[in-house]
């Protein structure tokens, strides 16, 4: 297999300097949770399962730390619109009967809460929500089919 680009591996010194890391990491959080002699032997004798989530945080950590300007320049122009046929948001009882019909929800105490704004018939215009709207709507009678 040829590879026209092949990764440098890394030096023995970065090696050791990221190992460094790791245990110093270990003992400060050792030192953090407070452990006492019980609890400590407990982990002791979990070993392999100490040793395979500090692998899977070891990794994750290493991928995404290693990765330089992950989202740069993706924020991009674009000379993309809506579509001409559109007119902008449905009216907001419209919105939450087909919510409510999606997630097999009771739309009836969402739309007669009296905590909704009464004279909002659409989505507000940015800056000027309801406020608390999403806070003060009551649970359901029906539960949704998502966990």
């Amino acid at each position: 297999m040829t590879v026209s680009k092949r990764k440098a591996l890394i030096t023995s010194g970065q090696s050791k300097q990221i190992k460094r890391f790791g245990s110093d990491a270990v003992e400060s959080g050792l030192e953090e949770a407070g452990l006492d002699k019980d609890g400590v032997q407990r982990v002791i004798k979990r070993g392999d399962d100490l040793k395979a989530a500090i692998k899977a945080a070891t990794i994750t950590a290493l991928k995404g730390l290693s990765v330089s300007n992950q989202f740069a320049g993706e924020e991009v122009q674009s000379d993309r619109t809506y579509p001409s046929e559109y007119t902008g948001p449905k009216p907001i009882r419209e919105q939450i009967g087909a919510l409510a019909e999606i997630f097999d929800l009771d739309p009836e105490p969402h739309l007669s809460s009296p905590r909704i704004c009464p004279s909002l018939q659409t989505v507000p215009k940015a800056g000027s929500p309801c406020p608390g709207m999403m806070r003060s709507l009551p649970s359901t009678t029906k539960r949704s089919r998502l966990p």
